[in-house]
Order: C-alpha cells, then sequence, then structure tokens
C-alpha cells in the first residue's frame, strides 16, 4: 500500500490539522483516551447515550446506527417515541431517531451501559468519514469475502473495534481458530476490554448454548464454513451475533472487497453500502504494537520462570503459613500461570476504570507513516512506567489464564490438572506474598452450620435482614450485591452445591449440570472457570475450588419467604414475598427432579400454616396472597 493510497484516505476520512498528530493518537494508551476522532465528540456523544439507555430499558434494541461531525443516528428494533432532545429523523419513520453532540453530552445518566447498544459496533466508515455502525445480535450473521490478506486483516481489526467501544464493556467475545493470534489479541486489548469477557476455543463446537445464556456476545469465526453457521444456528441466543472471515451463508450481509482499497457492505440495500473498514493487517501500527507487547510479556515470563526454579524452600522460612499440604512437583511454565493470575474475584481492569479507548483511527489506513514508532516506543505507549523490582516479586503482568484457554499452551496445560486450573483463580497476584490456603473443612468451620445429608436444604440461621443470593424458586439465578444476575450455568451450579450440603467433586457437579457435554479436557476446563468466575463476580466469597467445589452458605429467596411467614404478620415484604412464588427449579437438568419435590412438599406445608395463622388474626390480604402462592406451585 503506497502514498497514493494514504493520501486518499486522508483526503476521504481525516479533517485538516488531524494529520501531524495521527500516529500517537490512534494507538490507545492504557492512562489516556484516544483523542484523535474523525467524528468530533461523536464517541463520547455515543457513550452518554448509551449510559441513558442503561436508564431506560424499556427502549427497543438499537438495529444501526451512524455518527457523522454533528449528530447520531439511531434506528430501532420497531417504532417508538422518544422525549427531547431526541428528534425523529423524519416523519414517514418513527423508529429513526436522531440527537446532537451537544445534547448528547448534556443527558442526566447512570454508570451503567444499556444493553440495547452492547453490541452495536462500527465497521467502518463512510465517504465523508460517518462511521457506520450495526448490532451484530441483530444481525446475527455478518460474513467477509476478498483475498486473504483482507478477510485475515477484517477479522482483527473488527476484533479491536468492537472491543475498545465503551459501550460493549459487557459483551463477551469469543475468538474461535484464532490459534497463537488469539492470545497476543487478549493481552493487547485486556486494558480496555474486561479479560474474563474474551473466551478462546478451537472449534465453534466446543461452545455450547449454556455458555451464550444470558449475556450479548459476538462469536468471530477464522476458517469458517456453511457447517459453522449450523452451529451457530443451534447454539446461538437472541443476543449472540456472528462475523465469520467467509461467505459463510448468502442470506446474511457480508464486507466485499473492493479494487480501490474500499469495501462494500453486500445486501445493505439494494446497491450495498461503500465503506473503509476495519482493517489490521500485519504491517500497520496497530498489530506491530500487539506483537511489542506480547513479546515483551514473553520475555517477563522466561525470567519469571528461572527466578522460580531458583526458589528454595529457606525463601519462605520467614513467611506465615496456615497449611501443612505436602509440595506439588509443577514445572516453570505452570509456576509461571499460577501466580501471575488476578486475584480471586478480580472484576475491574487495572488503571482507571474510565479509560476505554476507541480505536478511532479507520484501521484500513494501510502502510504505516515513515514515522511511525519503534518497537521501544510502541512498547512505552502500551506500558505505565514501571516501579524497579528485584527477585520474585517482578512478575509480569499476563493476561488472567490465557495459557490455560488456549490449547497451543501445551507447556501449561500439559502439567495442571482440570481441578488446578479452576483452583488458579484463588492465586495471588503477582507481586504479593505467597501464602499457601489449607483448603477449609467442614469439620474446621466454626462459622459453618453443620450440613445436613446430601439432597436436603441447609437450614442456617441468617441474619434479617439480609440480601437473597440465590432464588431457588423459578430459574436458578444468583444475585449481587447491586441485584445483578449471572447466567443459568452459574444459578444452577449453586443451586446444585447448595441443595447437596454445600460440597460436590468436580465430576459430579459437571455431569450433573452439563450432562449432554464433553466433562473432561480442554473444553470443560474453559466452561468451569468460566462459571467459577461469573459465580465469584457476584458472591465473591461463596466458592471455593480446593478440593472439588465447596459453597459457603447463602441466603436463599426460600429462606426469605419462610421468615416472613413465620412472623406471620401482614407486611408489605411478606405478601411480595408470597407473589414471587414459583415452582423451583424450573429449566435444571435431571439432578433437580427430587430435589423440585422436596422444596415444593416444604414451601406448600408453610404456606398452609401461613394461611391459617393470617385468619386466625384477621390478616386476611396474607391468607389470600398464601393460598394463591400454592396454587402455582
Amino acid at each position: 500500500m503506497g502514498s497514493n493510497r494514504e493520501e486518499k484516505i486522508d483526503a476521504w476520512i481525516f479533517e485538516q490539522g488531524i494529520k501531524e498528530d495521527r500516529r500517537r493518537r490512534i494507538i490507545p494508551s492504557s492512562t489516556d483516551r484516544i483523542t484523535h476522532q474523525p467524528v468530533g465528540t461523536g464517541l463520547e456523544a455515543m457513550e452518554n447515550v448509551a449510559r441513558y439507555f442503561g436508564d431506560h430499558p424499556e427502549l427497543p434494541i438499537v438495529e444501526l446506527g451512524s455518527i457523522n461531525h454533528e449528530r447520531i443516528s439511531l434506528t430501532f428494533a420497531h417504532e417508538i417515541e422518544m422525549e427531547e432532545p431526541f428528534y425523529h429523523v423524519s416523519e414517514d419513520y418513527r423508529d429513526q431517531w436522531a440527537i446532537t453532540h451537544e445534547d448528547a453530552l448534556a443527558l442526566e445518566t447512570g454508570a451503567a451501559y444499556g444493553t440495547q447498544t452492547a453490541a452495536l459496533t462500527a465497521v467502518g466508515n463512510g465517504p465523508d468519514g460517518m462511521k457506520i455502525m450495526l448490532n451484530t445480535a441483530r444481525w446475527q450473521v455478518l460474513g467477509s469475502v476478498g483475498l486473504a490478506q483482507f478477510t485475515s486483516a477484517l477479522m482483527v481489526g473488527q476484533v479491536m473495534e468492537q472491543a475498545t467501544e465503551p459501550w460493549a464493556a459487557d459483551l463477551h467475545i469469543w475468538l474461535v481458530g484464532y490459534h497463537e493470534l488469539g492470545p497476543k489479541l487478549v493481552a493487547f486489548l485486556s486494558k480496555h476490554h474486561q479479560e474474563s469477557s474474551f473466551h478462546l476455543v478451537e472449534t465453534i463446537e466446543q461452545i455450547t448454548a449454556d455458555d451464550l445464556a444470558g449475556a450479548p456476545a459476538t462469536i468471530y469465526v477464522k476458517d469458517s464454513s456453511p457447517a459453522t453457521v449450523v452451529v451457530y444456528n443451534r447454539i446461538r441466543s437472541e443476543h449472540t451475533g456472528l462475523l465469520t472471515d467467509t461467505v459463510a451463508t448468502e442470506q446474511a450481509m457480508f464486507i466485499s472487497e473492493d479494487e480501490d482499497g474500499l469495501a462494500t457492505v453486500v445486501n445493505a440495500g439494494p446497491h450495498g453500502l461503500r465503506i473503509m473498514p476495519n482493517l489490521v493487517g500485519e504491517q500497520h501500527e496497530l498489530y506491530q504494537a500487539m506483537e511489542v507487547i506480547w513479546e515483551k510479556r514473553e520475555e517477563e515470563a522466561q525470567s519469571a520462570a528461572s527466578a522460580f526454579e531458583n526458589i528454595s524452600v529457606e525463601d519462605f522460612a520467614a513467611e506465615p503459613s496456615s497449611s501443612t499440604a505436602p509440595e506439588v512437583d509443577v514445572s516453570a511454565e505452570t509456576l509461571e500461570a499460577m501466580f501471575n493470575g488476578p486475584e480471586a474475584g478480580q472484576t475491574e481492569r487495572d488503571g482507571d476504570p474510565q479509560d476505554h479507548p476507541d480505536l478511532e483511527q479507520n484501521a484500513g489506513t494501510g502502510a504505516a507513516e515513515e514515522d511511525v514508532a519503534s518497537a521501544e516506543a510502541l512498547e512505552a505507549m502500551f506500558n505505565a512506567p514501571e516501579v524497579e523490582s528485584t527477585g520474585a516479586d517482578d512478575q509480569p503482568q499476563d493476561p488472567e489464564n490465557t495459557e490455560e484457554l488456549h490449547s497451543t499452551s501445551s507447556a501449561a496445560e500439559a502439567d495442571v490438572s482440570a481441578e488446578t486450573l479452576e483452583a488458579m483463580d484463588n492465586e495471588p497476584a503477582a507481586g504479593k506474598a505467597i501464602k499457601e490456603e489449607q483448603p477449609q473443612t467442614t469439620a474446621e468451620s466454626t462459622d459453618l452450620p453443620e450440613l445436613e445429608e446430601a439432597g436436603q436444604v441447609r437450614e442456617e440461621a441468617l441474619e434479617s435482614p439480609a440480601r437473597i443470593e440465590l432464588s431457588l424458586m423459578g430459574k436458578p439465578e444468583i444475585h449481587g450485591a447491586t441485584g445483578e444476575s449471572a447466567g443459568r450455568a452459574a444459578g444452577e451450579v449453586v443451586a446444585y452445591l447448595h441443595l447437596h450440603g454445600g460440597h460436590s467433586d468436580v465430576a459430579a457437579f459437571s455431569d450433573a449440570v452439563w450432562p449432554d457435554a464433553e466433562n473432561e479436557g480442554h473444553a470443560a476446563r474453559i466452561r468451569r472457570t468460566r462459571t467459577a468466575k461469573r459465580i465469584r463476580e457476584l458472591l465473591p466469597d461463596a466458592l471455593s475450588t480446593e478440593n472439588g467445589w465447596t459453597l459457603a452458605p447463602v441466603r436463599t429467596d426460600v429462606d426469605d419467604l419462610l421468615a416472613h411467614l413465620e412472623q406471620g404478620e401482614e407486611t408489605q415484604e411478606a405478601l411480595e414475598a408470597c407473589a414471587a412464588v414459583r415452582s423451583p427449579l424450573e429449566g435444571c437438568h435431571g439432578w433437580a427432579d427430587e430435589h423440585r419435590q422436596a422444596l415444593r412438599e416444604k414451601i406448600t406445608h408453610h404456606l398452609n400454616e401461613a394461611v391459617g395463622l393470617a385468619l386466625e388474626n384477621d390478616h386476611f390480604k396474607l391468607a389470600k396472597a398464601a393460598r394463591e402462592a400454592t396454587k402455582r406451585l
């Protein structure tokens, strides 16, 4: 790609006066947001609109969007009415609304982004510099066609674009068939998108419907084929999109390479839509920066491995220890992987949580300019100055479980069992004192009540008022401190553990919760590790994965209901608890049948007693609510 292409792109997209600081601003930094924006303040305005949608969940999903220098235009899934300062684009189309940058930035919003735009991503720029956006979850399948160099660059550039869009913070990104490129992308983008939201697999067949339930996701598949779409249609949820490096189906839109270096989105209107797509090939500054960061991490990993190999027992003689567990002979690679993971329950990225830089430079800019930074300069831009340290504390900040999530990292995987991999979330962060942790047993715990026989609900002395952490009625769900919930698998696993005395070995609960999936091997470890992370994000201190999986006591909606019924008072809380009664363990697999019946009998018994007590005390509303609740069981 020569200078003619560079001049064409500059004239086509960028405003006067931008070019001189182009290289510095297109590369995302860990501390500075990208300030070079061909659409002015458009991305900052779009971010605020996404937060506005977070306060208005009643609004439908956004199908399409565009951002120019003056306004943001959005097309919704159906016709709606919106309040000012939003205005409709045309009297004939009530599903199309717009807002100026100035008005968008002035919107009063909360901190959370709306689900309506979680999968809305820019696929390129139009001739006037306008950013063209589509919702991958809504349009579902987006293919590509062109030379191998084009499709490969697109499958990298589009991942970078979507991962760095702030409103995609809750989006899960699946990289299928990316091989050694996958961990590099995750390491490169983990400062801008939550690392636990990236998932690396070799084939789309390794993804299950449970993996995609409950959260928006985009699946990027390399080496795709028509069979890819068949599998996708079997596992997808309504919030899942698919991007492929081929035209896997002609019934969907696809990005077609044009001879002039641009592209056309085919099936988007009668004549298609001309765009400059997001291309990041091997010669692009961003790709080179990704390689530099990865090489630096590899060097640090090798240095750390050597340091660990030279550590002796005497090095830790002064450290307090609560464990007498025997030493485990593991390789240097395993030690590196175990000690470089973030602390259990960590959900925030390093640095300012407001730092979500966008890859605002359209990625199809071609060859790097003559003033492209050297490897050292790129490295400095991506890494904050490090504090000098020595010895074993000088650890790399590798992305969590990157090697464990990718099959090519055979060195670590060969030495770590499935249970060890799942337990690695509990390891201390790099640079902190290493303290062995003795697995807690029931006999040793003074805080846990004595566990009843497996299969029975544990009766815990729970203080009131207390928030509900686990819903057993309806589909099992776990709830965080602010009320957010996780997906089906996490809820069912916690319900299983709770109803089996708080403990289970890995094989037992895996076969129960995922009876149709292979529960040994690489894909199974990924599935369990993801589920453990979801649980710890909402219940940080509840789960231990050492010596099987152990669950601390949690308060359930059944506990809450029975507590209100036993009080016998006709309070609003008691009426609401009765109104929430549903058949327990809905949607669970076969293991839940006997527990479902036991829970029904227990709840029905307490409701019937509550009816009699309420009538004696002239609490007629409570009596009616309890009687109606029994009918829903």
